[in-house]
């Protein structure tokens, strides 16, 4: 979100709700926002309150998909008793929102989705006891916190008195927490309530009567058992009047001093229970609260202890948040005795939430149509190797930076530089460089950043203006280059572009004549920082931080890196979860998003992209099982097994998980051969049936009228002739993804009864007049990585684009599949399967063409509708209730499997 100076801000509000539920045109928008620049008195610049508008009113987004317990008795519409005058906190939490900026058809579906998922909570005010337990699956750094909140006022307007918010393993994670709470939820700075201090802030600053919540925590204090026994006299008249909230770290000492003081407080009550209603927020659920235990041992201290919390309240509900559910799903949900008490297993929903369409995410990065060269540099991992090698000791000595880690850092000060032009120079714009685990590295790292920012900031202040200096000066010479590379065909907004000798003399002025002009500066965050990333210090004064932040695991994990820009990456985890957690260059990045650049291995791409796919096929999956009404607990879900030797989650977090042979439907999938054969003679035959099929289809009289020019579409088409094509279709090398691959050929023959006609359509690009022959078939263009394997790895790992699977679907069909608005929304409106059959132009990544191989590879997809219950046999990675539905179906026969450990 822009930081709009105040008076902006407030013109830009007014124009964003005058236009609320309209498309107003570029024009329109300028109009009336010239209206109220008049009525604010206003004289400065007006195109960069435009173009935050515009940004603003383009922004949508989806409520999502959710599954329940649709067995039990649970009445969700209990929330119609709430009268809207006694929505105190979510109105003030949503108007401060709109205040901040966000779009109200964002609010208003957030609000949508929170009012949905309180449904699914207890009702605090009847006399049934429950313990219920849930999960919201979001995206990384897509604005959970922000959704959380949402529940959390809503939750407090509905009657729950005692709200925990436990947020991540780190106090910097904290700390950020409790000021969004103290914003969002509060309306004062909780670092003074202890001592009296009542200044308002967020809702209380837009709203003087808005009612204080109190707060057992503070931005400064963790869980602090002495001053809450200061409260505890009076506790139960303090909640009858005002809803209490923690923000507390997911940390065994502060968990087990919490349960301490309220078993302490629950003595001598009915059962030993406390009759308040609780509701417990897990941000990063997926994170240390899973019990990481051998199978029958006890679980973990952290996992127990929120187990023991839970159970003390007569009412409680636990709603884990995560982008990264792949150890949530492996909690055993039948784990419960008088000891142990009921796991944190989601037996009770299941939300996964749709980010809004400005969401910076890893579809957007990794799986969208093109290369992704545009956001994405590949580091070569020799000479990053040569200072931080992999698995390097805490007694590493750092010498120098690398050249690309001197280049990432050239990028982002010229984006800095580009982003100021833009009118953005009071926003914040931060770079990350995470390399290392260690901290005694970290600030030799940081030691050496510091002084090469320091001899370009000497270089462009001594000699930036001298006629010619580039011919003497190499940082200058360099800084230009990095410019022409990166940024010469990017920096174009709104007609405007930014020539290089206009970005030399901002880069000039950014910088000051002393480092007292300039508000730079660089972190290093770990558990021992000492100077904690704060960036509320530079909003107060109006004020944009420019940071590098340098870390490991603190990076990791829920920190919200402000106005991220710049990413250098080169770590080697290779797990799902914390892969993608690393990811903190996912967000939001309003009026800046085409300056974004992740410095990242080649290696890396490919994981991060394998994941994305992964991270969409649950989204899928908990689409799927809620059109066929599933429980998370009957039906369980399954992680695809990795194909690159990546693992799902932690071992120790995936116990419970088991890599089993089972039938397996393909239903609702798209299944690309997306690795080419280097093998000539292959490419020939397979170049000759493609041919073959076309000629006999054509003859057939099966062609579509022509309609696009991507595309040659044939209908009708008996499965038997497409089974065949793929029979003798020749991948020409053997591994994984050819593995899988025919396994949906298996598949498809399997489901011919049920679909005995299918659409096969030949995939070209643009083709200018009628396709007469087979010859006038025009190649795709797809970058390729070589790295000397039988085969090329297309990159993304995807042959064609987002829309090729609409080819084939009626006007209805394609109107219904626009609405799902998804990656399978056109295998939700298709009725048949389809063959989807590409030429490709092989480009290897430096952009060299390969000539011994011919001018058009031919590869294929198969593209499966939703709704049959056919399997085949296929490898993956899944949980007990999974198993168990298989088990209990007579399924037995299917499961050839080791323990996963």
């Amino acid at each position: 979100m822009n930081m709009l100076n105040d008076i902006q801000q407030s013109i830009a509000n007014s124009v964003v709700t005058f236009f609320d539920g309209k498309s107003p045109t570029g024009e329109a928008i300028v109009e009336k926002t010239n209206q109220f620049v008049a009525v604010y008195g206003y004289e400065g610049s007006v195109d960069v309150i435009v173009r935050h508008i515009e940004s603003v009113l383009s922004c949508s987004m989806s409520v999502g998909d959710v599954i329940t317990d649709s067995t039990s008795e649970h009445n969700k519409n209990w929330p119609e008793r709430i009268l809207s005058e006694d929505k105190i906190y979510s109105n003030g939490y949503e108007q401060f929102l709109k205040h901040k900026g966000m779009a109200p058809i964002i609010v208003n579906t957030i609000s949508k989705v929170n009012d949905e998922i309180l449904g699914l909570l207890g009702d605090p005010l009847s006399s049934t006891s429950f313990q219920r337990r849930g999960l919201v699956v979001g995206d990384v750094q897509s604005g959970k916190t922000g959704n959380y909140l949402s529940l959390v006022t809503k939750a407090a307007d509905a009657g729950y008195r005692f709200i925990i918010i436990i947020a991540g393993i780190h106090n910097n994670l904290r700390k950020q927490t409790q000021q969004r709470v103290d914003e969002g939820f509060i309306g004062r700075e909780s670092l003074k309530a202890q001592i009296g201090g009542v200044k308002p802030i967020g809702v209380a600053k837009l709203n003087p009567q808005h009612p204080h919540p109190i707060s057992f925590t503070t931005q400064e204090d963790d869980f602090n058992s002495r001053f809450a026994n200061q409260m505890q006299a009076n506790l139960g008249d303090l909640i009858s009047r005002s809803p209490v909230v923690l923000v507390i770290k997911k940390n065994t000492n502060t968990l087990k001093s919490l349960y301490t003081w309220l078993t302490k407080y629950s003595k001598n009550r009915h059962d030993d229970k406390i009759d308040i209603p609780m509701l417990m927020i897990d941000d990063e659920s997926d994170n240390a609260s899973i019990n990481t235990s051998q199978i029958g041992d006890d679980p973990t201290r952290t996992n127990s202890y929120l187990r023991k919390i839970l159970h003390i309240f007569r009412q409680s509900c636990y709603v884990g948040y995560t982008a990264t559910p792949f150890a949530n799903i492996f909690i055993d949900p039948d784990a419960y005795n008088s000891e142990t008490l009921e796991d944190l297993f989601p037996k009770d929903f299941i939300y996964s939430l749709s980010p809004p369409t400005n969401y910076f995410g890893p579809q957007k990065i990794f799986l969208k149509d093109g290369d992704g060269s545009e956001h994405i540099s590949i580091l070569d991992p020799y000479e990053v190797d040569r200072f931080f090698p992999k698995g390097h000791k805490k007694t590493l000595k750092v010498t120098d930076l690398p050249q690309s880690l001197k280049l990432a850092i050239q990028s982002f000060l010229i984006t800095k530089a580009i982003r100021n032009l833009r009118g953005q120079s009071n926003d914040h714009c931060s770079m990350l460089i995470n390399v290392s685990t260690f901290v005694n590295v970290q600030n030799q790292i940081k030691n050496h950043v510091d002084s090469y920012v320091d001899d370009i900031r000497k270089e462009l202040i001594i000699n930036g203006q001298l006629p010619d200096i580039e011919k003497s000066s190499e940082v200058i010479k360099q800084l230009h280059q990095c410019y022409n590379e990166y940024f010469l065909n990017d920096t174009k907004t709104d007609e405007e572009l930014f020539h290089w000798k206009e970005v030399l003399v901002e880069l000039i002025h950014m910088f000051g004549d002393s480092p007292k002009d300039y508000s730079f500066k660089t972190f290093v965050v770990n558990s021992k920082s000492q100077d904690a990333l704060d960036y509320n210090d530079y909003k107060k004064i109006g004020k944009g931080l420019m940071a590098i932040t340098i870390g490991g695991f603190s990076l990791s994990r829920g920190l919200t890196i402000e106005g991220l820009t710049t990413s250098y990456f080169y770590r080697s985890t290779k797990m799902y979860d914390t892969l993608l957690q690393m990811g903190r260059w996912f967000g939001y990045r309003p009026g800046y998003e085409d300056l974004c650049r992740i410095f990242m291995t080649e290696e890396a791409y490919f994981w991060y992209q394998h994941i994305a796919n992964a991270s969409q096929n649950l989204k899928d999956q908990v689409a799927s099982m809620n059109q066929m009404s599933l429980t998370p607990k009957d039906f369980g879900l399954y992680v695809q097994s990795s194909e690159e030797g990546l693992m799902v989650t932690a071992k120790n977090k995936s116990r419970r998980g088991q890599k089993i042979e089972l039938s397996l439907s393909f239903a609702g999938q798209l299944k690309e051969l997306h690795q080419l054969t280097k093998d000539l003679g292959v490419q020939k035959a397979n170049l000759d049936l493609f041919e073959r099929l076309w000629d006999g289809l054509v003859k057939q009289n099966l062609r579509k009228p022509l309609e696009t020019k991507q595309a040659d579409v044939f209908q009708g088409v008996d499965t038997s002739i497409v089974v065949d094509f793929l029979e003798k279709f020749n991948p020409g090398f053997s591994d994984l993804n050819v593995l899988h691959f025919q396994k949906s050929i298996e598949y498809l023959d399997k489901i011919q009864s049920k679909y005995p006609k299918m659409d096969v359509t030949f995939i070209t690009k643009n083709k200018t007049s009628d396709i007469t022959t087979f010859a006038d078939f025009n190649c795709i263009e797809r970058k390729a990585y070589d790295k000397g394997e039988p085969f090329y790895r297309l990159n993304k790992a995807r042959v064609g684009g987002q829309e090729d699977e609409k080819h084939g679907l009626d006007l209805d069909q394609l109107e219904n599949g626009e609405e799902k608005n998804r990656a399978a929304r056109y295998r939700r409106a298709r009725q048949k399967p389809l063959l989807l059959l590409y030429l490709v132009k092989i480009k290897s990544i430096d952009g060299l063409n390969d000539t011994s191989t011919l001018e058009c590879v031919p590869t294929i997809a198969l593209s499966f509708p939703y709704g049959d219950n056919n399997t085949t046999v296929t490898t993956i990675l899944a949980n007990g209730p999974y198993i168990n539905s298989l088990l209990d179906s007579g399924n037995e026969e299917d499961l050839v499997g080791e323990d996963y450990e």
